[in-house]
């Protein structure tokens, strides 16, 4: 991942928003058969962790342009 992520221009900052993103929200699939399986409404399930990732990655996004 390091090593592709060298070939784009990205800065730290950039970088460390995309993973927290991708971190939030990279088991949506295996969450939502989990929330199913126990009862729980998949799609709000969903819409809750895509906007939680969302806002993460603004704040990890505007924490980053005060910090690094």
């Amino acid at each position: 991942m390091i090593a592709a992520m060298k070939s784009f221009d990205f800065s730290m900052a950039q970088i460390t928003t995309i993973a927290m993103i991708a971190l939030t929200a990279h088991s949506l699939p295996v969450e939502s058969a989990l929330a199913q399986k126990i009862g729980f409404p998949p799609g709000k399930i969903l819409i809750m962790r895509i906007a939680l990732a969302i806002v993460i990655g603004l704040l990890t996004g505007w924490l980053g342009g005060v910090f690094l």
